[in-house]
């Protein structure tokens, strides 16, 4: 008989008044530090962050993955035309 590994889910219920974006990043990020397993290692605050603008200019998304560091760019007018896609990494 299989045993399926114990996976467990936490939802917190958070309730605030008047507190702005920066003060709920804030919050999260204390409880993450404060919460996570010291055997994965440490994590630092702030968590990096780009503003929707920024992610749409620079990835062409608004959930971009910057794992790769790989941004869109501009393409020159003469590589328009190639039948494949260029991707540029920094």
């Amino acid at each position: 008989m299989w045993n399926p590994p114990l996976v467990f889910c936490l939802k917190i219920d958070i309730e605030m008044s008047f507190v702005d974006q920066a003060g709920i990043q804030r919050l999260i990020e204390g409880l993450l530090q404060y919460s996570w397993p010291e055997e994965r290692g440490s994590i630092t605050t702030p968590f990096p962050s780009v503003t929707y603008e920024q992610a749409l200019a620079d990835y062409g998304t608004d959930k971009p993955d910057t794992r790769f560091g790989m941004k869109v760019r501009v393409c020159p007018l003469e590589t328009c035309n190639l039948p494949f896609l260029l991707v540029f990494q920094e």
